[in-house]
């Protein structure tokens, strides 16, 4: 229990392991949440300065119709806590005084609302009306050092692939991902490793000097990252966003640990019903051939990507019940031209005597001498090349050579080297929906929950085996809700519970030959494929 602006607040956070029935059999008591509410505050005075007591404070949603009210104590001061963030029209009036009104005044949960005024001698049903339209871009509250994006800022920003972090590395002190593609962020390596061309999505954000993994990440008060490397899974689409915050310094107790914190309030109904949709498209047949694209005579490699989505919101109850849900989906299919040095027909069978290797400014080089390693010259103890650099059949492994059928041939020649020139695909497949229901049962009383699912499906094939390629697969289940109940008028309980199941992993075809058992191998996976397999001149398809 903590004292907070003149509140009482008692902070209650069941944690759900693997079920809701585990909530009544085993709960997990926590010190904290993170905060979820936000509050607006001020100080009534009357023109000489003096401090006003007694004075009726009315509190009403623009959004949901929702009406909170209170008094002024004894020092002019009142609190209305806790509120869902949202815009409000806040209004104080004392018989012998003007009624004051102030509109527009939006409340985040990172910059709670402080809202005062000064009262003129009149009649109550005069009123003095001001706009406090932008007035939430100055926080006056708290001293944390943080970025915060409202709704609007969301909704306008360009942002092209529609991710929430994307829109946090616009803030000071911060890097995209993608600045280090794999050298500093273990979880953009992980989780998107397997990605087409403008379709990499962050999974987290460098901050404040930190690495991504160093952030906490909650989305309505519940963690939405998974232990490996602490990457988040669950990236909420931007259309389902109230709020979006990036604290870096001077963060409070309810973030727990993390060097930063991001902290992601999503959106609820109104009473008005609102909704959009969308679609962006690309298609390959629109974009010029590349260079070695034509130099292999070859047409432009497909390229489609369609993202789309919709989201609708409204009343169920007006004033009392609103409800908000989201869809959004991706298709994408690329296909890339790709070149490879591959062994041709003779050099498997041995013959290495006409073969060449590449060298700069496009030249090229006869093979190197091959030896003998089992023929020596006594005198010397030097070893005996091939005659004619030719391998005899008897002394090729039947194990390689089994493993080079799953390579394919050259079919092509550039800068006179025998190449193979080909295509690899990539298709990605989005889904993602949030359903969230808000409900005011009275007296300052709220109750809401949120749900969402999502996955991504990532497949990457090979260029020169079907023996190659990547997937990682992954999704989340995730589940939110919060309870929170006026006791009078200085005590508040906020109760939250959360539910998060993230999948993620990392895969190989499995739909190929059993490539280990042909070549004669004991003692290895007991999945098809091939072992890891290299040479220094070609390349060779393998698992």
């Amino acid at each position: 229990m903590k004292k907070d602006s003149g509140t009482r607040r008692m902070f209650l956070r069941y944690v759900l392991p693997s079920g809701a029935i585990l909530l009544l059999l085993c709960p997990s008591l926590a010190l904290g949440q993170v905060q979820t509410t936000t509050s607006i505050t001020g100080t009534v005075r009357d023109a000489s300065g003096g401090v006003m007591p007694g004075v009726e404070i009315t509190v009403r949603s623009q959004e949901t119709g929702a009406v909170r009210q209170t008094v002024t104590n004894e020092s002019g001061y009142y609190s209305v806590d806790p509120l869902r963030p949202g815009t409000y029209t806040i209004t104080a009036s004392l018989p012998g005084f003007k009624t004051a009104v102030v509109t527009d005044r939006e409340a985040l949960v990172a910059i709670p609302a402080q809202v005062n005024f000064t009262l003129e001698i009149g009649e109550v049903t005069e009123e003095v009306t001001v706009s406090a339209l932008g007035e939430e871009l100055i926080n006056k509250t708290t001293a944390e050092i943080s970025t915060t994006i409202n709704q609007d800022l969301v909704e306008v920003l360009p942002n092209q692939t529609r991710n929430f972090f994307d829109l946090l590395a616009l803030a000071p002190h911060t890097s995209p991902q993608y600045l280090s593609m794999g050298t500093m962020s273990y979880g953009q390596h992980s989780s998107r490793r397997v990605n087409a061309a403008n379709s990499f999505e962050s999974s987290g954000v460098f901050a404040a000097g930190a690495t991504d993994s160093s952030s906490n990440v909650s989305i309505d008060g519940a963690n939405s990252q998974i232990a490996v490397y602490n990457m988040s899974v669950n990236v909420i689409s931007s259309s389902t966003i109230k709020e979006l915050r990036l604290q870096t310094a001077s963060a409070n107790a309810e973030f727990g640990y993390g060097s930063n914190a991001v902290n992601v309030i999503t959106k609820g109904g109104t009473n008005d019903f609102h909704g959009e949709a969308f679609w962006q498209h690309r298609n390959d047949n629109l974009d010029a051939n590349g260079f070695f694209t034509n130099l292999a005579g070859n047409v432009l490699p497909e390229y489609k990507r369609n993202k789309f989505g919709a989201t609708f919101g409204g009343p169920i109850i007006r004033d009392k019940w609103h409800f908000f849900t989201n869809y959004e989906g991706s298709r994408l299919v690329q296909h890339v031209q790709g070149t490879a040095t591959v062994a041709p027909a003779e050099v498997r069978q041995g013959d290495f005597s006409s073969a060449v290797l590449p060298a700069p400014g496009g030249l090229v080089v006869p093979m190197r001498t091959i030896y003998n390693p089992y023929d020596f010259d006594p005198d010397t103890g030097l070893r005996r090349p091939f005659p004619g650099n030719r391998i005899p059949a008897d002394m090729l492994d039947p194990a390689i050579q089994k493993a080079l059928e799953f390579t394919v041939l050259p079919n092509t020649v550039i800068d006179g080297v025998p190449r193979f020139s080909g295509l690899t695909s990539t298709t990605i497949d989005e889904n993602q929906t949030t359903v969230r229901l808000d409900y005011e049962l009275g007296g300052g009383s709220t109750l809401y929950g949120r749900y969402t699912w999502a996955e991504r499906n990532a497949i990457r094939g090979g260029l020169i085996s079907e023996l190659q390629g990547e997937s990682t697969p992954s999704s989340s289940h995730s589940a939110v809700v919060n309870w929170t109940k006026l006791f009078g008028t200085t005590l508040v309980n906020d109760f939250s519970a959360s539910y998060s199941r993230p999948r993620w992993g990392i895969g190989r075809p499995t739909d190929v030959a059993d490539v280990s058992q042909l070549m004669g191998l004991k003692n290895v996976s007991s999945y098809p494929g091939s072992p890891a397999l290299s040479a220094g001149d070609y390349s060779v398809g393998a698992s």
